[in-house]
C-alpha cells in the first residue's frame, strides 16, 4: 500500500504548533511503515537480531543425558516459535546401553512424543542396524523449513530400540527466522 501525504488538509493546525489529525496519521504510518522494512532486512552490523526480525536466532540445547524407553518416542527438549518462515535443525546424542542396540531414530517435529509421518512436516533421520554396546551415537538432522501461521511450538524427538540396559539421550534444536 502505498503512502500518500495528506496534501489537502493542512500540516499544522491554525496555532501553528500541532500537527492535524491526518498529518499525525500519515507521519506514524511512515514511521511504521519503515520499522517494517527495517525488521525484514535483518541485521548487518554482526549484531543479534531481535524478536521478528530476519535472522532471528532460536535455540535449545540439553546437555545432560537423560534416559529413555525401549522404541518410546521421546521429547529432548523443544522450542516455542512465532508465527513467520523458520529453518528448523537438530542434532541428538545418544549414549546406549549394555544390551544390542537394533535402531536409533530422531526427529523434528510439531507434535510432542510424535514422529513425523511424512516428509515435508518435519525432519527425520533413522540409522537401522546392530551397534555397539556402551558406545556413543549422534544423529544430526536436516534442515526443515516450518511455515507457521501461528506460534508453535517445536520438538527434538528421539527414539531407540534396545534390548537391555539403558539408553540415554540428549542434543540440541536450532532455529532461524527466514522471512
Amino acid at each position: 500500500m502505498a503512502l500518500a501525504p495528506p496534501i489537502a488538509d493542512p500540516p499544522l493546525t491554525d496555532a501553528g504548533d500541532q500537527h492535524s489529525h491526518a498529518w499525525t496519521a500519515y507521519n506514524q504510518a511512515v514511521a511504521d511503515s519503515l520499522d517494517r522494512l527495517n525488521a525484514a532486512m535483518g541485521v548487518t552490523d554482526g549484531s543479534d537480531a531481535t524478536a521478528g526480525q530476519v535472522g532471528e536466532w532460536l535455540s535449545s540445547v540439553v546437555a545432560t543425558p537423560a534416559g529413555i524407553g525401549n522404541n518410546n518416542p521421546t521429547n529432548v527438549t523443544s522450542l516455542s516459535l512465532t508465527a513467520g518462515d523458520w529453518d528448523v535443525r537438530g542434532e541428538v546424542w545418544y549414549n546406549l546401553g549394555a544390551g544390542p542396540t537394533g535402531s536409533c531414530e530422531a526427529a523434528i517435529s510439531t507434535t510432542a512424543g510424535g514422529m513425523p509421518s511424512a516428509p515435508g512436516i518435519g525432519s527425520r533421520t533413522t540409522q537401522i542396524f546392530v551397534h555397539q554396546a556402551n558406545s556413543g551415537q549422534v544423529l544430526p538432522l536436516a534442515t526443515c523449513r516450518l511455515s507457521l501461521s501461528a506460534p508453535a511450538t517445536v520438538w527434538l524427538i528421539a527414539l531407540c530400540g534396545f534390548s537391555s540396559g539403558t539408553t540415554t539421550v540428549y542434543g540440541r534444536i536450532d532455529a532461524r527466522r527466514v522471512r
